[in-house]
């Protein structure tokens, strides 16, 4: 067992060298036509800038040659060897697109010289060097006249990431100020012939948002148009990556997985801060895609992709079982109706050149699986990589999201009368999805906005919030109407006897979870409250495998 562990964790680190070994360090550099693009990268989503150049100094010609090569770092990343390892490979990688300069800016030597002092004496553990092509002599000392450069001024002890206030002699601005962000229109916008409506500055909307925001769990109180009160319940999140959130209003629960950390965690929501924080359920790092809670059963459904399967648990992380894995092959996005009983998920299939999804459903109460929908043959041409679903419980309708074709999709709960509600526009890289009332809302990262759309015809359109930095990466409307606990279309009793039957045979070990922990903006050294341990962030000295692969570390 100890051989397969060291085995797997070289080989992780094998692949993540070997990539980055075989690209070369472009020399021209400086003399790149401009050609600026929405950053889609998600490990650099936190950046400052939404809009990336290319071909960037490696010489990847798009962001998928970068955004590929990126997502190996993430064991890295997911260790922690440097607090400013995915801040130094963005800029390499997923460099920013400035307003006056026809070139990508690097990365300073300074900057380069700290990760790697961070990060080479691990790599050296398992026998492997720094990459040639970072080499951080490649990178500029200082900026000079004809040679800019980017040196961000967090320290490897942690804290948020901000950038030297001069890049040197020829531009005496903050450097943030020349980087390239979409700005959204501020107003309706016409959609298929729709008559543009100007929406006024105290428009009421009155909706609260639970988010998650980089490393931060955030309640947004949308009081009117654009004005918004954040509220931090919870800055703990362990990875700079998207993070799969739901809640149990009654119970002032809320959980949250990180995909590239992997664990299932519960907070209550004590006023407008997360207590009692406690690890539920243990995961293999990047392999939880989507997260929903069941409020009337009380319990948690997940996806995961390794081995493709659906999984439910008790909202205290008991008794986890597999429910779907037979013919699964990438479940992404799923929805729950505890109403009807029913789970929906998208299954993501083919090959990145030539995707085809479907989407299913699930009844605990009768065991039947049902395909309601080719998504790529049915529907429209290009519509390959579906982002978020929800279920509409009021009309009984799913809705989804696609980045591929840019596009937004309703059918029936049996997979009819499909509308096309919008096509575009704000639809570049949609994170999340939600229903309230007659309205769809969701995210775009790309716009960095919240918007909403008529659920029915994509009519009435509006920009309801825009972002500087940050955008939310989920969205849940965090209301006690969008739980209701009556209108139920099946005998409760019933159903929880299936769920007990299905889970009783449960192979998992439950995790001792008593333990309760009460803290904020946690840190890596942070010392646990109870004598459980941090049940966010390990100690430094766990072994790198521990990390990457804890269902072998035992």
């Amino acid at each position: 067992m100890e051989y397969m562990r060291l085995e797997l964790v070289i080989a992780v680190l094998l692949c993540i060298v070997s990539l980055v070994m075989s690209e070369t360090f472009y020399d021209g550099q400086y003399d790149y036509p401009k050609r600026c693009v929405p950053n889609r990268a998600p490990i650099c989503q936190s950046m400052p800038y939404n809009e990336t150049l290319f071909p960037n100094m490696i010489g990847n010609e798009n962001i998928d040659e970068a955004n590929a090569i990126l997502t190996q770092f993430s064991p890295l990343i997911t260790y922690g060897c440097s607090d400013q390892l995915d801040d130094f490979l963005c800029l390499v990688y997923i460099p920013p697109c400035t307003t006056t300069i026809d070139y990508a800016i690097p990365p300073c030597r300074h900057l380069c010289d700290q990760v790697a002092s961070a990060c080479v004496p691990l790599m050296k553990e398992f026998g492997f060097s720094w990459p040639d092509n970072l080499n951080c002599k490649r990178f500029p000392e200082t900026s000079t006249s004809d040679r800019l450069c980017i040196q961000s001024s967090r320290s490897d002890n942690g804290g948020e990431t901000s950038y030297s206030p001069d890049i040197g002699p020829v531009v005496s601005e903050p450097i943030t100020k020349l980087f390239r962000r979409t700005t959204p229109r501020t107003r309706s916008v016409p959609f298929e012939g729709d008559t543009p409506v100007e929406v006024p500055k105290g428009y009421p909307i009155n909706i609260l948002f639970l988010v998650t925001s980089g490393h931060r769990v955030q309640i947004l109180d949308v009081t009117s148009y654009k004005e918004i009160d954040t509220i931090n319940a919870f800055s703990g999140v362990a990875a700079r990556m998207s993070a799969a959130v739901d809640f149990h209003y009654s119970k002032h629960y809320i959980f949250w997985a990180s995909n590239l950390e992997g664990h299932i965690y519960r907070g209550k929501l004590e006023l407008d801060k997360l207590r009692e924080i406690r690890e539920l359920i243990r995961i293999t790092p990047g392999n939880v895609e989507d997260l929903v809670v069941d409020w009337i059963l009380e319990v948690l459904y997940w996806t995961e992709l390794y081995p493709p399967q659906i999984r439910t648990a008790t909202i205290n992380g008991k008794r986890v079982t597999t429910v779907v894995s037979d013919n699964m092959v990438n479940p992404k996005a799923i929805a729950v109706d505890p109403l009807e009983g029913k789970i929906f998920w998208i299954d993501a299939k083919g090959a990145l050149s030539s995707p085809w999804n479907t989407l299913e459903s699930y009844s605990l109460l009768t065991g039947e699986r049902q395909l309601l929908l080719n998504i790529t043959e049915t529907l429209i041409l290009g519509c390959g990589r579906p982002r978020a679903l929800a279920a509409d419980l009021i009309d009984r309708r799913v809705y989804w999201v696609d980045a591929r074709s840019e596009s937004m999709h309703s059918v029936t709960y049996d997979g009819k009368d499909h509308r096309l509600l919008r096509k575009g526009e704000y639809l570049a890289e949609p994170e999340s999805i939600a229903i309230n009332g007659d309205h769809v809302i969701w995210t775009d990262s790309v716009t960095s906005s919240i918007l909403q759309v008529n659920k029915r015809d994509g009519s009435n359109f509006m920009v309801i919030k825009e972002f500087e930095s940050n955008p939310p990466s989920n969205l849940r409307i965090f209301t006690p109407e969008m739980q209701p606990k009556t209108g139920l279309r099946y005998n409760l009793k019933q159903m929880k006897e299936k769920w007990d039957e299905v889970t009783k045979n449960s192979s998992e070990d439950d995790l001792d979870n008593g333990d309760v922990y009460d803290y904020d903006y946690p840190s890596k050294d942070t010392k646990s409250k109870g004598n459980g341990g941090s049940p966010i962030f390990p100690c430094v000295n766990l072994l790198l495998f521990g990390l990457v692969f804890p269902s072998l570390y035992r």
